[in-house]
């Protein structure tokens, strides 16, 4: 009975949102934690200023430019991994999400809208972010994705299920 339907995939919008600056206002906890971070490598004196050069600029990248500028002898690897610890407590606790974008993806989601988190931040992050901002994203879910620059995977390793076909490319080159 089944042999004579259509198999073709119908194809499912996607937003991909950026999450540091787009959907929740996370500069604030990734400036201290960096500020914590260059203070515990001796040096001190990163300020607010300093730190919006870096904005819209992923972690690894960021702690690479610091980790010259500042002379920094440790592994950018052992960098990120400290950033990461400092930053995720109050990514949890004290990220807020810009208002309109909460209803904005809230209205997507009932729509059934397939949605993506982008950031160059790591998948830890970004989920801290998400589940103390209360816009959990469900791994079960098929149209949701969480995509980090620090996963170490090529694009198209990225797993995208419930896209259509020729569009799995696309999507990924995007991000």
């Amino acid at each position: 009975m089944l042999d004579g339907m259509n198999s073709r995939r119908v194809p499912v919008p996607i937003v991909v949102f950026d999450l540091d600056a787009t959907l929740a206002d996370s500069e604030p906890n990734h400036y201290e934690a960096a500020r914590r971070l260059l203070e515990r490598y001796g040096a001190p004196g990163f300020t607010w200023e300093h730190h919006t050069r870096c904005i819209g600029i992923g972690v690894r990248e960021t702690l690479a430019i610091l980790r010259t500028e500042y002379g920094i002898k440790a592994p950018v690897d052992e960098l990120v991994a400290g950033q990461d610890a400092l930053y995720l407590e109050p990514a949890r606790s004290s990220t807020e999400v810009f208002p309109e974008m909460r209803k904005f993806v809230e209205r997507l989601y009932q729509e059934g809208v397939g949605m993506a988190v982008a950031s160059g931040s790591s998948r830890a992050a970004i989920e801290a972010v998400l589940a103390g901002t209360g816009l959990v994203i469900d791994p079960a879910d098929s149209r949701a994705w969480i995509l980090s620059a620090l996963d170490g995977r090529a694009p198209e390793e990225v797993p995208a299920p419930a896209l259509p076909p020729g569009s799995r490319r696309r999507f990924v080159d995007t991000w």
